[in-house]
């Protein structure tokens, strides 16, 4: 993400902010590897997501943080973007693919008596 590039034959485009700056991961030790696998044993289903974006943003210099454009949006904000981009377009795009679907198999099926003898004595 730094630089861009290929990864598993898939091109990455370069979106680093800084963010990606070639420092190397903090060290561990085996009692940081613990805590961290007791933190990930734990039920986070009813911790708000918002909380992470915000101790991500506080924990940056605020000088930096500005620079490299790093701020937390909320999900709501970004739905604002995404739903009338990415959703509705779409939606409407599939309620155009299964109309079309439905049409076809809609024309293509059988009659309900397809098969069945037509007379009522039995004779073809």
């Amino acid at each position: 993400m730094e630089q861009g590039g290929e990864f598993d034959l898939t091109k990455i485009a370069h979106f680093n902010g800084g963010l990606f700056d070639g420092r190397r991961a903090l060290p561990l030790d085996s009692g940081d590897i613990g805590v961290l696998v007791a933190a990930a044993s734990l039920d986070w289903s009813q911790i708000d997501l918002s909380i992470f974006g915000t101790l991500f943003e506080r924990f940056l210099d605020p000088e930096k943080r500005g620079q490299i454009g790093a701020h937390y949006t909320d999900a709501e904000k970004i739905m604002m973007i995404v739903e009338p981009v990415i959703i509705r377009p779409l939606a409407a795009e599939w309620m155009q693919a299964k109309s079309e679907i439905e049409e076809l198999l809609h024309r293509n099926r059988p009659p309900a008596n397809a098969g069945k003898n037509s007379s009522a004595n039995g004779t073809p």
